[in-house]
């Protein structure tokens, strides 16, 4: 609360006395230190995006690595068939 000694003047001229109007004031200033700003909030976004971003490329690597593996056993695959028909046009 930037100003609390207006606050405080505040209450009292509306009819809560001084004690109450002080720990009014005080427990309002306290829960104001703790809400976030708008540049907290912004470096909190920030992070979020780089955090995503890195799990993405994490992810997207991933993929191309299990695609190549694929790829890699389909090859196999399609040799060892070739190997088959070739056997099998031998021997007819």
């Amino acid at each position: 609360m930037r100003d609390t000694l207006s606050a405080l003047r505040d209450l009292e001229a509306a009819g809560i006395d001084s004690m109450h109007a002080e720990a009014i004031v005080g427990v309002v200033a306290r829960a104001h230190e703790e809400l976030a700003t708008k540049d907290d909030l912004a470096a909190a976004v920030a992070a979020t995006k780089a955090d995503l971003a890195a799990l993405e490329a994490r992810i997207e690597a991933r993929i191309e690595a299990c695609i190549e593996r694929a790829m890699n056993r389909n090859l196999l695959a399609t040799i060892a068939v070739g190997g088959v028909v070739i056997a099998a046009v031998k021997l007819l």
